[in-house]
C-alpha cells in the first residue's frame, strides 16, 4: 500500500481538479472530501491486493525452491 498510495493520491487529485469537482455541496467541501477519501482508498486497498496476488506472492514462492 506505502507504494502506491501517494501515486493514487496525485491522480485521483488531478482528476477531481480537472473536472471541477472541487465544488462544494450546500456550502460545505467535508461530502467531497469523504468521498474522495474512499475512493482513494478502495482504490489503494485494489492495487496492493493484485500487487499481491500477482507479483509479491509468485516471488516469494521462488524463494522456497
Amino acid at each position: 500500500m506505502y507504494v502506491f498510495h501517494l501515486l493514487i493520491t496525485f491522480v485521483l487529485m488531478r482528476a477531481f481538479v480537472l473536472n471541477d469537482w472541487t465544488s462544494t455541496v450546500q456550502g460545505s467541501q467535508i461530502p467531497l472530501n469523504i468521498a474522495f477519501s474512499l475512493v482513494a482508498m478502495a482504490t489503494t486497498f485494489g492495487l496492493a491486493w493484485l500487487s499481491w496476488q500477482l507479483i509479491e506472492q509468485p516471488l516469494l514462492r521462488l524463494k522456497k525452491l
